[in-house]
């Protein structure tokens, strides 16, 4: 984002056009290119599902803009965009805007066959159990960027740096095992995700994660009147981990900004917290979390 900012710096201001839904690396990012780089950042609105709003999208694109900036899988709630339908609708707005999808939840959480009509898409390592620390990024051929790091000109010139050669192998074998592994991976999500729906719905807990439109692995509920903080705590004293937000910001005490921008009551969005599921869980480890989270909600409850 920051080199498109850059290869297009000359001239009017321009214009970055996202969501408030957009993960802390994007959302950050536009504020620093606002502050420092003559960009004017504007938001598009989502829906109670935290779809885009296409219409309101194509109203704020202008020739103006420069850069579009959207998550393909919203790392909270796991609700999935409508990606082609949106990059149609920036296309016959402007032809020239830049679209730049953050896919970092895409990979071994849903079928992915073929690349977008997007511009850039990034992809983290670690999100398919690969290693931390690095990245996929497509850039599609003619595309302006200006790379960030200046020196040799490896990764043709848009990442200077002695390559990481074992870290980008096993990004690349864990890709190929992920890919591999997918039907069955979505086998168990599918399984998984019923049952801890049924169990969170007999604990009179609210499902905020649509139940269409969304990967089978990610699961943001609440029971109101107990605060987010509370359950992750109480949870984590007994071996096991769940988040108030994205992992990044598992141990944050405020409320999401995601579920905030959806429009989620202010009482449930404080109670709210995220459940991952992996290929790596087995069977027994969802009934034994769904029988601690049973005794611990129940107790917290009665009090």
């Amino acid at each position: 984002m920051k080199g498109v900012a850059l290869a297009l710096r000359r001239g009017t201001k321009k214009v970055i056009v996202t969501t408030k839904t957009e993960h802390k690396a994007v959302l950050n990012t536009v504020r620093q290119l606002e502050i420092f780089n003559n960009c004017c950042v504007k938001y598009c609105r989502v829906n109670s599902s935290g779809l885009v709003d296409i219409e309101n999208l194509v109203d704020i694109i202008s020739p103006g803009t420069m850069l579009v900036s959207l998550t393909v899988v919203n790392g909270e709630t796991g609700v999935i965009q409508p990606v082609d339908d949106v990059i149609s609708a920036i296309r016959k707005k402007n032809s020239q805007a830049i679209i730049h999808l953050d896919a970092a939840q895409v990979i071994g959480k849903m079928p992915f066959e073929r690349i977008w009509d997007c511009d850039i898409a990034t992809f983290s390592a670690h999100k398919f159990h690969g290693p931390k620390g690095l990245g996929i990024t497509y850039i599609k051929r003619g595309t302006p960027i200006y790379p960030l790091l200046a020196g040799g000109g490896q990764e043709r010139g848009m990442r200077s740096g002695t390559e990481n050669v074992p870290l980008i192998v096993a990004t690349a074998e864990a890709l190929k095992a992920t890919v591999s592994d997918l039907n069955r991976s979505l086998k168990l999500f599918k399984k998984w995700r019923s049952k801890l729906s049924s169990a969170i719905a007999d604990l009179d807990g609210v499902i905020i994660s649509p139940e269409k439109n969304s990967v089978l692995n990610t699961l943001t509920v609440a029971f109101p009147g107990i605060p987010g903080s509370v359950l992750v705590n109480a949870l984590s004293a007994k071996g096991i981990c769940i988040s108030t937000g994205s992992a990044c910001q598992s141990r944050s005490v405020n409320a999401s900004h995601v579920l905030k921008a959806m429009g989620v009551a202010k009482n449930v969005a404080e109670a709210a917290v995220r459940i991952s599921t992996s290929k790596m869980n087995k069977d027994e480890e969802i009934e034994s979390f769904i029988e601690v989270l049973t005794d611990i909600v129940s107790s917290l409850h009665r009090r």
